[in-house]
């Protein structure tokens, strides 16, 4: 089996899919960004399709190389001895700086959270060494920036934080944002926390008015303002135990600074699913029994050495919350009043 027999057996698969319409070449031609002449040499095996591309396809018509390869053994019963275990890991990638990936990337995150939604019992174990992007997506404009530094820092992005606001507009994500947010806000979670989880986050925003990638203050007072919100809904959450849409949430704080996240996406009968991120917004997902059964033992294993803040006094609570409203304070004070923009 080569990679010529499976970049054209998805293609087969694609246009099956697709009723082998007319409407279906535009459809691949729009999906690739791509003229005819080269989707026709990529369809025919002539020009071999690009590790993202194929991605692209395969999560957009939702055909697995595990699909893939049953096929061509159904074909080619003879042709090969080779065989194909299925995929039990893939990436959550955003590695160039076409922003037109995005939208693909939160359709990927939102449909892992909503195949949790159709299991019994299902369960967030979360190890958080900063904000998740499932809690940071209730607040728009703070997501968009958690996603601009990606870029600022991944592909040296050259655009202020404003322009960059301005140019995925067309990408529409606040949608994939509100349910995202929504399908955590349902599911039980246990979440181990630091006192400095929200910091990481707060010095981007400082490496932003420092090297000047805002242009009017008054943004970045909009994106404090919105951190204020994300901690007076942490502290709610905190306080009440329960989440927005009725999710019941168990906090544990960490005595010492976690260096790592990750998620287990569990059911009644275990983990199935591992998120464990790898640079800012890059995540890789894995379905390897061992991994998860590993990295379920140190989520238990960092519980041991958590205090559990449901279990914890009125007083150890209250100085939590001291210390979380105190880090936005402090930044906000720190940087208002120096607040650089960038020279127009």
């Amino acid at each position: 089996m080569t990679d010529f027999d499976i970049q054209l057996m998805l293609f087969k698969m694609i246009r099956e899919k697709q009723g082998n319409s007319s409407a279906g070449i535009k459809e691949l031609q729009k999906l690739l960004r791509i003229a005819d002449r080269p989707l026709r040499n990529r369809m025919t095996g002539r020009t071999y399709l690009t590790l993202a591309e194929f991605y692209r396809l395969s999560l957009y018509y939702a055909i697995s190389i595990n699909d893939i390869a049953q096929r061509l053994e159904k074909a080619h019963d003879d042709a090969t001895d080779v065989v194909l275990k299925p995929q039990d890991g893939h990436g959550l990638p955003l590695l160039t700086s076409d922003l037109n990936e995005l939208p693909l990337y939160m359709l990927r995150l939102q449909q892992e959270f909503e195949q949790l939604l159709q299991v019994d019992k299902p369960l967030l174990k979360m190890v958080c060494a900063d904000v998740p992007l499932m809690q940071l997506m209730a607040f728009e404009e703070l997501t968009y920036f958690k996603i601009y530094m990606y870029y600022v820092h991944f592909t040296g992005l050259k655009l202020s934080f404003e322009q960059f606001v301005k140019k995925i507009e067309s990408c529409q994500l606040k949608s994939y944002f509100d349910r995202i947010n929504e399908i955590y806000s349902h599911i039980n979670s246990s979440e181990i926390w630091d006192e400095h989880t929200i910091n990481s986050l707060l010095r981007l925003l400082e490496e932003c008015a420092v090297y000047g990638k805002f242009e009017q203050e008054a943004t970045l007072s909009r994106l404090l303002d919105q951190f204020d919100l994300l901690v007076a809904n942490l502290i709610s959450m905190l306080q009440e135990g329960g989440k927005p849409a009725g999710g019941q949430v168990e906090f544990f704080n960490s005595d010492a600074i976690l260096r790592k996240n990750f998620t287990l996406l569990e059911t009644a009968q275990g983990p199935k699913v591992l998120q464990s991120k790898l640079f800012m917004l890059q995540m890789m997902s894995t379905t390897d029994a061992d991994l998860m059964g590993y990295m379920d033992q140190t989520f238990d294993s960092l519980i041991e050495r958590s205090n559990s803040l449901s279990k914890t006094s009125h007083y150890s609570k209250g100085k939590l919350i001291q210390i979380l409203q105190a880090h936005v304070k402090d930044y906000r004070d720190k940087l208002l009043a120096p607040c650089r923009l960038l020279k127009s």
